[in-house]
């Protein structure tokens, strides 16, 4: 298999312009053996491959000093290795996060966070990195929000948690 695990140092040394999410393992692998492929027959460099390539990877650029042209062999090996340890949307597993916000409040935690939360949410709202047409995010944010009042002990949290069930609610008819 071509998964391997990515310590943290190596993590870290990646610029987040360079993260990539693959779906299924079967896309990952062929992604990996096209690319590897593509090497093997001798088109690594750019200067190696035909026009018709150029144009498949980055429009018609035939002036290979251009900028835009396609990966060389080292960018090619990079890209293979970030394929190689990128994560998979279907590797995420459900978190209760009821069972959280309890071992939060039991450890004394809740109070800070029940604000930090809440402004977190708000302020990538409002910075534009939580996009309003994800029902998906809503309701993921919207259940964080409602289990934290929940759990929070603080005064009006049940009544804070049913106006988060109501929003779940009305995304859930927006969704039929």
């Amino acid at each position: 298999m071509n998964q391997k695990v990515v310590s943290q140092e190596q993590e870290g040394t990646r610029s987040p312009e360079s993260v990539l999410i693959i779906g299924a393992n079967q896309d990952r692998n062929t992604i990996l053996a096209a690319l590897r492929v593509y090497q093997e027959a001798g088109m690594g460099e750019p200067i190696n491959r035909p026009d018709e390539i150029h144009d498949i990877a980055c429009g018609t650029c035939a002036d290979l000093s251009r900028e835009d042209i396609s990966m060389d062999e080292e960018g090619i090996d990079d890209l293979c290795e970030r394929v190689n340890f990128a994560p998979s949307e279907y590797g995420l597993t459900d978190v209760s996060t009821e069972a959280l916000f309890a071992e939060l409040r039991r450890r004394g935690a809740m109070t800070g966070l029940h604000g930090a939360i809440g402004a977190l949410y708000d302020q990538l709202e409002r910075q534009g990195q939580i996009p309003g047409d994800s029902r998906l995010l809503n309701y993921l944010a919207c259940r964080l929000r409602r289990e934290e009042a929940l759990v929070s002990g603080l005064p009006g949290a049940k009544d804070a948690a049913q106006v988060w069930q109501l929003k779940i609610d009305e995304n859930d008819q927006a969704k039929n």
